[in-house]
């Protein structure tokens, strides 16, 4: 398992809401171009949960045809369903996945034994796989807890897909889990924060856009240089602000990537879509704050 920055590509969609499986070779020769270091399927960014097992597997299926061994490719596998995730699990693993990660039971979000058992269940299910679990802040539980009881009871445990404020917690999950586990930050706009609380890499859905800065933050971050880390980190909060501004959320974040060329079709109900007016306003408003936002990437950001 590597210390890289991991982008959460979109699903590329049809107008019609189908999957565009064709799509997926360009948006994945982008997203290596821009200095991906790995993928990670199929979890919220990925509209897993609004996707059939099926979609899931041919998905997963499709990039791993694209990108062969290049860069790691992680699957996330929740389904309400542990049944349906524990198939996607044994599949991510017949495909060659490099790892497979699961958040929690959402109807048991404060039941740490309950969390443990349902990421022990998934775990099993592709045991020559690491597992890592996807913490954020609907769940109301420490990592801190949590991660002691699945190092003594998940064999092939990973570590943590990380996306919360909570730093403390970060820090002594990290103690706790040693050079033997990763930890990937999940809260893009505060990547550079979740570096310094010991995080070894990240996993993101903005960095469909702005992997660029995220590799310049970890540079700086690397070369001691931490006012100019907290200048580009400043840089992808403008962005992901300007985002906000237009709603967040599945709809405006695959508009955004319009800035790129890239169109990845509208996201599936309950997420909405933007009008082609708001789009091109927004990819006005990025090209604004971020002029560079077509740069070829620096190539000592990719070390």
């Amino acid at each position: 398992m590597l210390n890289g920055i991991f982008a959460a590509p979109l699903v590329p969609l049809r107008p019609d809401g189908s999957l565009n499986l064709e799509l997926v070779e360009r948006q994945a020769h982008l997203l290596l171009d821009r200095g991906a270091e790995g993928f990670y399927l199929c979890g919220n960014t990925g509209e897993g949960y609004h996707l059939t097992v099926e979609e899931r597997m041919s998905l997963v299926r499709r990039w791993r045809e694209v990108i062969g061994d290049r860069v790691p490719l992680y699957v996330h596998v929740y389904s309400p369903c542990l049944k349906d995730a524990c198939t996607l699990a044994a599949d991510a693993q017949k495909q060659g996945a490099a790892a497979i990660s699961s958040m929690g039971p959402t109807a048991a979000s404060s039941n740490l034994e309950a969390i443990v058992n349902w990421s022990a269940a998934i775990a099993a299910s592709a045991p020559q796989l690491p597992f890592l679990h996807y913490h954020f802040a609907a769940f109301n539980i420490r990592m801190s807890d949590y991660c002691p009881l699945a190092i003594k009871r998940i064999p092939n445990f990973g570590g943590l897909k990380y996306t919360h404020a909570d730093l403390m917690d970060l820090g002594q999950a990290r103690l706790i889990l040693g050079d033997e586990h990763k930890v990937y930050y999940g809260y893009d706009e505060m990547l550079l924060y979740g570096l310094i609380s010991g995080a070894d890499g990240a996993i993101g859905g903005s960095y469909n856009l702005t992997s660029p800065l995220a590799l310049e933050i970890r540079q700086a971050w690397r070369d001691d240089n931490l006012a100019e880390a907290q200048k580009i980190q400043r840089k992808l909060q403008d962005v992901v602000a300007v985002l906000h501004r237009h709603g967040s959320g599945l709809g405006v974040l695959k508009a955004s990537v319009r800035a790129l060329g890239l169109n990845c079709g509208p996201a599936r109900p309950p997420a909405t879509s933007l009008s082609e007016q708001t789009i091109a306003a927004m990819v006005a408003e990025l090209e604004q704050v971020w002029p560079e936002i077509n740069a070829p990437v620096k190539a000592h950001a990719m070390r």
